[in-house]
């Protein structure tokens, strides 16, 4: 949750802020990151939005992006490998994944602004990712030795 006073700020963050600017009326690169966080969160805090509602935000690494797009997931694959690890106390973990990293091509994806355009990406997304079209179908299944409720 974002309060109104965490985007508002005081006004020698605002001043810093606006001083930062360069000529063309871009951020400068220092801080444009968090200008654009900053204007995202004023401009959502100023609309009626779903309270079930996340904006996913990913930024380009290592540029400086020219703007950004309003985009879809997109799919991306990071391997299918499975590392079995020791915390600091040595208890096994198992990390998976991998370093091989992968996205389809999908116009209009986050993946394809950020990697690709090197453009932040914003994709709306909703915190209920129940499949409302399949929750008949497996609640028709029946799992040997369980009663279902």
């Amino acid at each position: 949750m974002i309060s109104r006073t965490a985007v508002n700020g005081s006004s020698s963050r605002r001043s810093t802020a606006s001083s930062s600017r360069r000529s063309s009326g871009s951020p400068a690169t220092a801080c444009s990151r968090c200008v654009f966080a900053r204007a995202l969160a004023t401009a959502a805090l100023a609309s009626e939005l779903p309270r079930d509602l996340l904006l996913n935000v990913n930024v380009p690494p290592g540029v400086e992006p020219d703007g950004y797009v309003v985009t879809r997931l997109g799919k991306h694959s990071y391997g299918s490998d499975v590392v079995e690890k020791k915390d600091p106390r040595g208890r096994s973990y198992f990390w998976i994944g991998g370093n091989e990293y992968q996205h389809e091509d999908i116009p209009g994806s986050d993946c394809n602004a950020v990697l690709r355009e090197k453009r932040v990406s914003v994709t709306p997304l909703m915190l209920d990712l129940t499949d409302e079209k399949n929750r008949a179908r497996v609640a028709a299944w029946k799992l040997e030795g369980f009663r279902q409720f």
